[in-house]
């Protein structure tokens, strides 16, 4: 999103396949509960580090949609460390309410204290079981070849992708093609043998040895291998292991009874198998990728990455920057300060030849809004707002019994946003990570939704039954994207005082972070629509700041508000940055220009982001460094 050239969008693969894999991908990873264990866990570490306490060892965690669950080792206190509670011998459960647990921007600040957690599999409830695999030392995996690669490429895709492994490195032997330039992080290493893995681990090792890195620099180490290790590899292993500079190793590997790996991890990886763990005296199913989903995710990925951006149709007349270039002294009838170097001589005489002239200069004034502007969104009896926190209007909440306000404003926003839905696929798309909805349930839910919203006034239902063998909410549902677009687009189409009148009156539709406010584990579907939207919004507000700096109608102030009120959804717009360092050259105000480039170098150093050259450049010739 921050390469994106003005009026284009990223490309993205907007396929059916592609956004049901994406809702899977989200639905995998989107339980409540993996963001609140991810959170415990730093700050358990966080907790640790201020009372000077020895961080405990984990052996794994057991993460539900309600609670999450971890196993410490025999080391761990008798009475747990907050934000955690003592459940049973060996096992702390997360207390969400405890004071110990930081804040979501504090968290993020604190390392990972245990970088190979990952899910191995998932128990007879659903709840996904995860292992800290450096601390099991080495995994077995027997059963069919094809099976192993299944296992291990699940393992892989997830620890080159999760939040909670930013400091490990990831070798991969025979599993995995591509990851490596696929998802980018610069952790994965792929090896053609397992000889050319353990070289590297021994290499590696040497180094650590002869250089002053302390233990907090040495990132953990996993290998995941398709291939069994000979006694030859295991010696090797033994050696690296041995070497008191050697950075803690998991290793993942295909085994056999003649080439079995040590220790008491042995699992299955038959489909069918079901098999109790050492940390967990409960059958669980192994996690698996075939060959098809690892594709499509892989492919997933690679869209992620996507830099490259068309133009959008409808988007074609936003400016480009080449064309915000200062307007020369004398053009601008609003009397707004061009040239910051004007000298105090200079301001006073400009002020007496105003004071002489009988005519006083004209001053902004609130255009007329064109007639054939689209229906606002107040107009609606029933209005859906998602650029912002998603809220359904109009109908009344006390109708409904209990818990079905947050379901069923999801699935009008799915009816509304992505039209046109089929049964299975409103199932599929609002099951979650708990699995697609039944029948009699999508029906229910649907029956609900219809007579919560009810009728317009002319008597057509705002949920009209299955037409064509789809659903789709009526358009006598209102809805702010749906109105923003058609403000913005007729805002676009023309260039005077009227039409930026309506791009203004677009963004008044906006009130925060598109499709915020809503839990984890929802909203999956949505998710190839947030950078669209946001891309919208961020075109909008860069066209207002362009108008009022070219045109004479233009006010500062008006352009200024617009830019920082993206600026706070979208924080690291280097974009608007610089049409917000332009207004404020244009103002004569260079403490302002100060305080934005402040602004960024802070949002961009919380995201570990580089600024670009075209704003380093801008900044430099207005004499920031």
């Amino acid at each position: 999103m921050r390469h994106r050239r003005p009026g284009h969008r990223i490309v993205q693969d907007l396929s059916e396949d592609a956004q049901e894999v994406e809702e899977e991908v989200h639905n995998a990873s989107a339980s409540a509960s993996v963001e609140l264990l991810d959170r415990g866990l730093r700050s358990l570490s966080a907790k640790c580090a201020s009372t000077q306490t020895t961080l405990p060892s984990l052996l794994g965690a057991r993460v539900s949609n309600t609670e999450c669950e971890i196993f410490v080792g025999e080391d761990a206190p008798a009475i747990a460390i907050s934000p955690f509670r003592a459940t049973g011998t060996g096992r702390w459960r997360l207390h969400p309410e405890s004071s110990a647990l930081l804040p979501e921007d504090e968290a993020a600040e604190t390392r990972a204290p245990y970088p190979g957690l990952a899910t191995i599999g998932h128990d007879a409830d659903g709840a996904q079981i995860l292992v800290e695999l450096p601390q099991t030392g080495a995994i077995g995996l027997y059963g069919p070849a094809e099976d192993t690669k299944q296992v291990l490429a699940a393992l892989a895709l997830e620890l080159a992708t999760s939040v909670s492994t930013d400091h490990l490195n990831l070798s991969c032997i025979g599993v995995a093609d591509g990851l490596a330039s696929t998802a980018k992080t610069g952790r994965i290493r792929a090896a053609d043998s397992v000889h050319q893995c353990l070289r590297e681990l021994e290499l590696l090792t040497l180094e650590y040895a002869s250089g002053e890195s302390s233990t907090e620099d040495i990132p953990p180490e996993v290998v995941l291998s398709a291939y069994p290790l000979t006694s030859e590899h295991l010696g090797r292993m033994r050696t690296i292991v041995g070497h008191a500079a050697a950075p803690p190793i998991a290793i993942i590997a295909a085994a056999t009874e003649e080439h079995p790996l040590p220790g008491t991890w042995r699992l299955d990886t038959a489909k069918e198998a079901r098999q109790k763990l050492p940390i967990l005296d409960q059958p669980v199913t192994l996690q698996r990728l075939t060959d098809d989903e690892y594709t499509k995710l892989a492919d997933l990925l690679r869209h992620a990455e996507e830099t490259r951006s068309v133009a959008a149709p409808g988007w074609e007349k936003v400016p480009t920057e080449d064309t915000l270039e200062p307007v020369p002294v004398g053009s601008n009838p609003l009397g707004q300060r061009t040239d910051t170097s004007t000298t105090q001589t200079e301001a006073l005489s400009t002020l007496v030849s105003i004071a002489k002239t009988t005519t006083p200069p004209p001053q902004p004034t609130a255009p007329a809004i064109p007639q054939d502007t689209p229906p606002r969104l107040e107009t609606y009896e029933v209005q859906l707002c998602v650029l912002g926190p998603v809220e359904l209007i109009g109908p009344d909440p006390a109708s409904l019994e209990a818990g079905k306000r947050r379901v069923l404003t999801e699935l009008a926003c799915l009816l509304r946003l992505r039209p046109e839905r089929t049964p299975d696929q409103i199932s599929r798309s609002m099951g979650g990570p708990r699995g697609p909805w039944s029948a009699k349930y999508r029906a229910d839910n649907l029956s609900k939704l219809r007579v919560w919203l009810g009728r317009a006034q002319g008597g057509k239902l705002h949920l009209p039954t299955m037409s064509g063998g789809t659903y789709s909410l009526s358009p006598t549902v209102g809805c702010d994207w749906a109105c923003f677009q058609q403000l913005a687009q007729h805002g676009l189409a023309s260039e005077d005082a009227a039409g930026t009148a309506l791009l203004e009156q677009a963004l008044t539709l906006v009130h925060g972070e598109p499709l915020s406010g809503t839990p984890l584990d929802r909203y999956a579907w949505a998710e190839p629509l947030k950078p669209t939207m946001l891309a919208a919004i961020v075109d909008t507000a860069h066209t207002i700041a362009a108008r009022h700096l070219r045109y004479d109608y233009g006010n500062l102030d008006t352009a200024r508000e617009a830019l920082l009120k993206v600026l706070e959804i979208d924080p690291v717009c280097e974009l608007l940055y610089r049409d917000l360092i332009r207004v404020e050259h244009r103002a004569g105000n260079p403490e302002g220009i100060t305080r934005a480039a402040q602004r960024l170098y802070i949002a961009l150093n919380k995201l570990d982001l580089e600024m670009t050259p075209q704003t380093e450049e801008l900044l430099r010739k207005h004499g920031v460094r």
